[in-house]
C-alpha cells in the first residue's frame, strides 16, 4: 500500500485491503474510505473506495486497520499511531462542523471514547427510524395539525387572545401602528395551555371540554404530534406552503372573477364586512321584499368580458417546459378554467392573468400597472410611486399651467426670422424626405388626424385589393402618399359644405406649400 500507484504492488495491496475490510466488518456497502481526502470519515461502497484509493492514494499515517477490523495490542507505538489516526480525524470533524477544543467536553482525544461518539452519531435520536422535524402545509391545515383556530375570532396563531376583529374598529382605524409585535410561543408554552383540554374525538360536532377552557379561545385541541418526546422542543414545528396558498388564492381569484360556482368569494357576507370597516361604501346591499341585490361592483364582469377573458386564455402560445397548455385548461362552454395545478396557478398569478384581464376591468383598476411601473427599489415601494407621481404632476402643471407665458431674454417667435437666427445657431438645410418623416410623425400623433389614418387605410386597401393582406406593403404605401391625401382631403372638405367641421390646427397640419414643407 506504499508503494507507486500505477505499482502492480499497489494493485495488490488494494485489492488485498479490501478483501480483508469486507471479510472482516462482513459489509461491502458501507466501509470506512482510508483515502487522503476521506481519512475514514465517510461511508462508502467497495468500488467506490477501490477508486478513491487509485486517484487519491491511501493515508499514510494509517498503519493499523482498526476502522476494518485489526485488532491492535495497547503498545506504546501503536498508541501514538492510533492518536494520530483519531487527531487526523478531529481536524478533519472540525473543518467540517466547525468545532474547536471547547466542544469536546470530557471526551478528549481518547481514540475509543471519540470512536464512540461517531458510532452515536449514526443511531437514532429516538426510538424509530427517523424524526419528524416539522409539517408543510396551507393555513387552514396548520389549523388541523396544530389545533389552533384559523379563522373566526382569534384566528392569529401569533397573537392569540389579543388578535384583533375586523368589527374593531378602533383597531382597525387606518393609522400605523409603532407597537412591538407579540413574542410567538414556543413549543413549551404551548403544551402548557393545551395540556388540560378534553378534545371529544369522533363526535359529530366535536368541540374540547375543559374547566378553563374559557382562558384557551385561540386552541381547540392538543396536537397529536405532542405525543413525540421532542416535539415541545423544536423552534419550527409548521411551515406554511406558499404554492399552496398562491394556488388557493388564484382558485378564489378565478372563482370571483368568471363566478365560478364553489369558488367565487363575492358574497353577502364579505360585502358587509366591507361596509362595516368603511371599504366600498357605495357598494351597498340593496334589500328589497323578496331577495338582496348586490350592485356591480369593478371586479364583476360581464358575460361577453368573461368570453373574452376565456378566449384570451385559449389562444395563448407559451415555450415548451413554461406551464401546461393553458388552451386545455379553458372550457368556453360555461367560461371557466379547470384543472389548475400549484405550477399553473403559480405562472397565471405572476405574469399571464394580468395579461388576459388587461382590457376588460376599469381604467382605476387597470391604472395598478402603471403604479407597479413607478418601482424601481421593491423594499421602498411606496417612497418610488410617490416620487414618481409627485414629478409627474410638476410636469403636467408646467405643461397646462406655464404654456402662454412669455419667455424672458428670448426673442418672442414672430420677431424672429430665419435670416436672424439667435446667436450660437447654425442655419441647416433638411432634405425632403427628413422632412417628410418629422411630419409625418407629427401627424400621427394628432389626435385630429386618427380618423383620417383609418380612412386612408381603407382606401389604399380597396385600391390595391391585391395587396391588402400584406401589412408591411401597406404600412409603406401609407407613409409614403399619405401627407399629400391629406391635403387634398382637407381641401376638399374646407371647400364643401362641411368645411366647419375642419379646425385650424388640421388645416394648419395638412398644409403643404409649394416646396413640399409642412406649415405647423
Amino acid at each position: 500500500m506504499h508503494a507507486d500507484r500505477r505499482s502492480k504492488a499497489y494493485e495488490l495491496g488494494v485489492e488485498g485491503f479490501l478483501n480483508f475490510a469486507v471479510e472482516n466488518l462482513g459489509n461491502t456497502t458501507h466501509i470506512h474510505c482510508p483515502c487522503v481526502k476521506c481519512e475514514n470519515i465517510r461511508l462508502f461502497g467497495v468500488g467506490i473506495i477501490r477508486d478513491h484509493l487509485y486517484f487519491n492514494g491511501i493515508d499514510q499515517s494509517y498503519k493499523i486497520w482498526a476502522w476494518h477490523g485489526e485488532r491492535w495490542e495497547w503498545t506504546t507505538n501503536a498508541s501514538r499511531n492510533v492518536e494520530e489516526d483519531e487527531q487526523s480525524m478531529f481536524n478533519f470533524v472540525s473543518e467540517e462542523v466547525g468545532m474547536d477544543d471547547n466542544d469536546l467536553g470530557d471526551i478528549g482525544f481518547d481514540p475509543y471514547e471519540f470512536s464512540n461518539v461517531i458510532g452515536d452519531g449514526d443511531q437514532p435520536l429516538y426510538p424509530g427510524s427517523s424524526v419528524l422535524l416539522w409539517t408543510v402545509n396551507d393555513f387552514p391545515v396548520y389549523g388541523n395539525l396544530s389545533g389552533c383556530v384559523v379563522k373566526g375570532y382569534k384566528a392569529c396563531p401569533i397573537c392569540g387572545d389579543d388578535t384583533p376583529s375586523h368589527r374593531q374598529r378602533a383597531a382597525f382605524n387606518g393609522k400605523p401602528e409603532h407597537g412591538t409585535p407579540p413574542e410567538p410561543l414556543n413549543g413549551e408554552e404551548v403544551l402548557h395551555m393545551v395540556e388540560d383540554i378534553n378534545y371529544i374525538w369522533g363526535s359529530k360536532n366535536g368541540g374540547s371540554v375543559g374547566e378553563n377552557d374559557g382562558d384557551r379561545v385561540c386552541w381547540k385541541k392538543k396536537s397529536k404530534f405532542f405525543d413525540l418526546e421532542y416535539w415541545k422542543y423544536l423552534h419550527v414545528r409548521h411551515v406554511l406552503d406558499v404554492m399552496h396558498i398562491e394556488k388557493n388564492v388564484c382558485d378564489s381569484i378565478i372563482g370571483t372573477l368568471l363566478e365560478i360556482p364553489g369558488k367565487n368569494k363575492d358574497g353577502i357576507a364579505a360585502w358587509l364586512d366591507l361596509l362595516n370597516m368603511g371599504v366600498k361604501t357605495d357598494l351597498q346591499p340593496e334589500y328589497g321584499q323578496r331577495r338582496t341585490c348586490l350592485p356591480p361592483g369593478p371586479w364583476n364582469l360581464s358575460r361577453a368580458k368573461k368570453k373574452a377573458v376565456c378566449n384570451s386564455f385559449y389562444g395563448m402560445k407559451v415555450p415548451k417546459g413554461y406551464c401546461l397548455n393553458i388552451k386545455n385548461l379553458v372550457s368556453l362552454k360555461d367560461s371557466r378554467l379547470l384543472g389548475l395545478k400549484f405550477h399553473d396557478c403559480h405562472t397565471l398569478m405572476q405574469q399571464l392573468l394580468p395579461v388576459a384581464i388587461h382590457y376588460v376591468l376599469e381604467k382605476p383598476a387597470r391604472y395598478m400597472k402603471v403604479l407597479k411601473g413607478y418601482v424601481q427599489n421593491c423594499t421602498r415601494s411606496e417612497g418610488c410611486i410617490a416620487e414618481r407621481y409627485i414629478a409627474e404632476e410638476a410636469v403636467e402643471f408646467c405643461i397646462e399651467h406655464l404654456s402662454d407665458v412669455s419667455t424672458v431674454g428670448v426673442p418672442s417667435s414672430q420677431k424672429m426670422g430665419v435670416s436672424k437666427p439667435l446667436s450660437g445657431c447654425i442655419v441647416s438645410l433638411v432634405d425632403r424626405d427628413l422632412l417628410n418623416q418629422a411630419h409625418l410623425y407629427v401627424l400621427e400623433y394628432t389626435g385630429e388626424v386618427l380618423p383620417y389614418i383609418e380612412e386612408h387605410m381603407i382606401h389604399i386597401k380597396t385600391t390595391y385589393p391585391k395587396f391588402r393582406k400584406r401589412i408591411k406593403w401597406l404600412q409603406d404605401k401609407h407613409n409614403s402618399t399619405f401627407i399629400q391625401w391629406l391635403h387634398f382631403k382637407v381641401q376638399s372638405e374646407l371647400n364643401g359644405e362641411e368645411h366647419n367641421g375642419i379646425s385650424e390646427n388640421l388645416r394648419l397640419a395638412s398644409n403643404w406649400s409649394k416646396h413640399g414643407s409642412a406649415i405647423i
